[in-house]
């Protein structure tokens, strides 16, 4: 039979089974806005992230002298929508959630999911990068680092404690 339809101009092809090897999972970007915080993956050596999990465990190492009394990780967000989430970690009465020169407890960051509204109902947009981002931090004696907005809320949110 393929000699015959070489005869008439067709070329046989040839196919061949390969077995997929799935690239290795892409790890979430850590980035910090906060020079005396360096953020990690918790344990990476293990697969402490894994593709598709939307989420991974972090760890923050604390390289001041100084105590961390609060502080924002955020996702990044969706720059289309300005949608962003976080997480705060915060301690009253000035305990460092953060002791200087230590690290902090391995912490659970669960990436959102976006999705819009249509007429034809909700429809899951796109994946953006995931990145797990240090915006700011406050420290016990008072100073804070990182993005001004995020230190101030954290600021706000610091003297309320006392307040109350």
């Amino acid at each position: 039979m393929p000699n015959e339809l070489s005869k008439l101009g067709y070329q046989p092809i040839t196919l061949k089974v390969v077995r997929f090897t799935p690239p290795p999972p892409a790890r979430p970007a850590l980035i910090s806005k906060v020079p005396s915080l360096q953020i990690a993956l918790a344990d990476p050596d293990t697969q402490s992230y894994i593709a598709g999990a939307d989420s991974c465990n972090v760890i923050l190492h604390n390289l001041s002298t100084r105590g961390v009394v609060a502080y924002v990780l955020g996702e990044g967000g969706d720059p289309k929508t300005g949608v962003t989430s976080s997480t705060e970690s915060f301690r009253s009465y000035g305990q460092p959630v953060i002791d200087p020169e230590k690290s902090s407890h391995p912490q659970v960051i669960t990436f959102g999911r976006s999705s819009r509204m249509t007429p034809q109902g909700r429809v899951e947009l796109p994946a953006q990068p995931q990145q797990v981002i240090v915006e700011a931090a406050l420290f016990t004696d008072g100073s804070s680092e990182g993005a001004p907005n995020v230190a101030a809320h954290l600021k706000a949110k610091q003297i309320e404690y006392l307040a109350f």
